[in-house]
């Protein structure tokens, strides 16, 4: 019974939200699908890891707060950065299973990549977040100021 009443009580999906989500699984799977066109250690590499985390961005960007930019962001930096570390470890470091998958991670990921996405999305999630407590700073000062 209460399923249903929540359902009833649910907002309809805005055109944006419908458009976001419909760029986000378009950007995924073209990247998704790119990941078994393109081969490794190619120049083109750094394209499907691009398009599957920028297809996020629509997504965010539909959602209005600033602090999932900022999660979003710091992640993907802390995923480029590991994949940096562990493209400069030695070989000794790593179990012949290791090494394949770590072989893998450099011939197809560019750690490049998930370093300006998540750098690019943490900027704007630290200037939407200041936007925002901005006007909720203005805002209260203006009710203040009204009573």
């Amino acid at each position: 019974m209460e399923a249903k009443a929540r359902d009833s009580k649910k907002k309809p999906k805005s055109r944006a939200a419908k458009i976001a989500g419909i760029v986000s699984t378009v950007l995924w799977v073209v990247g998704f699908a790119l990941n078994f066109v393109i081969p490794a250690k190619t120049r083109f590499t750094w394209v499907p890891d691009f398009l599957l985390l920028v297809g996020f961005w629509p997504l965010l960007w539909v959602w209005r707060p600033g602090w999932p930019w900022i999660i979003f962001g710091a992640l993907n930096m802390a995923i480029g950065f590991v994949l940096e570390v562990a493209f400069a470890m030695g070989d000794a470091n790593f179990t012949p299973e290791m090494k394949l998958v770590r072989e893998h991670m450099h011939d197809m990921h560019s750690s490049l990549t998930w370093i300006v996405i998540g750098l690019i999305s943490l900027i704007f999630g630290i200037i939407r977040t200041v936007k925002q407590i901005w006007c909720w700073i203005a805002e209260k000062r203006k009710k203040k100021d009204v009573l």
